[in-house]
């Protein structure tokens, strides 16, 4: 009677974890996914690997992925023609960083069942990550003759992390001639044209690095670079992969505008551009404002650049004068919602680079103490706080008034230009 009511609540685990699978459109190409007519012990410990990486979202917890361990080493002691064991016991090995091992039981896995690209794939990624970046291409590439990097044969998912990956190793791998033949249509692919377009842009910018002396040919490739994303927001839509790109790839073209060497060609269409199209790609990347120093630094270098025609001066969201101020209505609704709001007035330095913690007082001159770890931009944000801006923390208690109350979240205010 035991044994079948615990018989009874397998199968009912079992099936949950079917349904909430399906539900999540995890399919053959996921991690989690478990193949139908999985052993039961098997299927069972495979959920609770699952179950495990959903409650703990990237944090370790060494007493249960230890127990896990060791209920896959006992599966192990027999001989399992299951790939899944193989599989899925990789996943435990690459927690606990073993990564010969992790390699060695992907490929045991790779061996039992040939035709699983999920496995195929996390044996590219063990590759990647590990910065092997010419084994992980030849994985890769297997996988795309097969189809695998469209998402009707696969998944959108799958089918975008792989097409990712073969393009950053072939950036990292300095082939950029592959990446310019691979995208060459990229305006006409119906699944992939914004991240082709993006890795074209990223390899003329590339191939402009290695002609630093031949300034002409250097300014053709950085328009080339630069009309790619012109045509990818040409619609107003802005992907983030491509704003992060792009606003990258403005800072590193600055020298266009501070160097006289260049062209008044050049700098028009890069200043062009940065009028059309600066504004929205700051306002879609999270943790970054038009009014943080980088933004600011870089749009003064190109106000005050002497061409004839500068669109910087016409646009209405930036100007040399103007001053930004903080937004009453979002206080109040920070304040509403129980934040204290703060003025940051000591900024410790450090010798080895930026301080991890800043201290700011209230309106009752009450000192807390602000730890980058609880700032909701993290590090992307940090740099750009100064003496005098204004935050909206919580905090558990305050401490006695000769001592800082520790913040345990801190948030920006939204800010607006006048």
């Amino acid at each position: 009677m035991h044994k079948r009511i615990i018989r009874k609540k397998l199968k009912e685990k079992i099936l949950l974890q079917k349904t909430r699978d399906e539900k999540s459109g995890i399919n053959e190409f996921d991690e989690k996914f478990i193949e139908d007519n999985t052993e039961r012990s098997l299927n069972v410990l495979i959920v609770d690997l699952n179950t495990y990486y959903t409650l703990n979202k990237g944090k370790k917890d060494i007493t249960k992925l230890t127990a896990l361990k060791n209920r896959f080493t006992d599966l192990l002691s027999f001989d399992s023609k299951d790939y899944q064991l193989f599989y899925h016991y990789s996943r435990i090995l690459k927690e606990f960083s073993d990564k010969p091992s992790e390699l060695k039981f992907l490929e045991k896995s790779l061996k039992i069942n040939p035709k699983s690209p999920r496995t195929k794939f996390s044996i590219g990624k063990h590759h990647f990550y590990n910065g092997d970046y010419k084994n992980a291409i030849e994985t890769f590439n297997e996988l795309i003759e097969n189809k695998y990097n469209n998402p009707k044969i696969s998944c959108r998912v799958f089918s975008y992390s792989l097409t990712k990956l073969n393009l950053l190793c072939l950036l990292y791998l300095n082939k950029y001639n592959s990446i310019l033949d691979i995208t060459k249509n990229w305006e006409n692919d119906i699944n992939w044209s914004a991240i082709y377009g993006t890795y074209r842009a990223s390899a003329y910018k590339r191939q402009s690095e290695e002609l630093k002396n031949e300034i002409p040919k250097r300014e053709e490739l950085i328009s080339k670079s630069i009309k790619v994303f012109n045509k990818i927001f040409k619609e107003g839509d802005y992907p983030i992969f491509a704003c992060i790109e792009a606003k990258k790839i403005l800072h590193e073209f600055d020298f266009v505008v501070t160097n006289n060497s260049y062209s008044k060609k050049i700098k028009s269409i890069y200043i062009s551009f940065i009028a059309n199209h600066f504004f929205n790609i700051i306002s879609r990347l999270r943790g970054e404002s038009i009014d943080s120093k980088e933004s600011k630094d870089l749009l003064s270098k190109v106000y005050n650049t002497d061409i004839e025609i500068n669109p910087l001066h016409n646009v209405s969201w930036y100007s040399e004068n103007s001053t930004s101020i903080y937004d009453k209505e979002h206080i109040s609704e920070l304040e509403e919602e129980g934040y204290t709001i703060v003025e940051v007035y000591n900024i410790p330095e450090k010798d080895n680079g930026l301080s991890n913690f800043i201290f700011a007082k209230d309106k009752q001159e009450r000192q807390f103490f602000l730890v980058v770890a609880y700032y909701e931009s993290g590090w992307n944000g940090w740099g750009y706080i100064e003496i005098g801006t204004l935050l909206a923390i919580k905090y558990d208690y305050i401490l006695p008034v000769d001592k800082a109350t520790p913040a345990t979240e801190i948030k920006e205010i939204d800010q607006y230009i006048i």
